[in-house]
């Protein structure tokens, strides 16, 4: 089960953040920058919910971007704004539950050129 979790929430995530209060411009972040703090995130959500070791989620998040490079984001604001804050706060046992879904402001976010 935690393998094929982890597949679905990487193939989801990757070719489709740190949270902070409130509303921010992130405008200027440059996406590889933003790109690494999904992997992040990503990899902080899996060791908390036990899905597997930081290191695992976030290589195989950023293989699957290939590694940043080239990427652009569709919406940087709703990213760091919704997307990273929810990864950090959802319940692990959603995570587990059939009826799992992302966040709308995590879907299609890294585009790939």
């Amino acid at each position: 089960m935690k393998n094929y979790l982890l597949i679905v929430l990487i193939l989801t995530v990757s070719v489709t953040a740190l949270g902070c209060g409130g509303e921010k411009n992130w405008e200027d972040v440059p996406p590889e920058d933003a790109c690494m703090d999904l992997a992040d995130a990503f990899g902080r959500l899996c060791t908390r919910c036990n899905i597997a070791t930081y290191d695992e989620c976030n290589t195989e998040f950023l293989r699957m971007a290939n590694f940043c490079q080239g990427v652009k984001i569709r919406d940087i604001n709703s990213l760091y704004n919704s997307c990273i804050p929810w990864f950090e706060s959802v319940n692990c046992e959603y995570v587990f539950s059939e009826s799992f879904d992302l966040d709308p402001s995590c879907k299609s976010q890294l585009l790939q050129w």
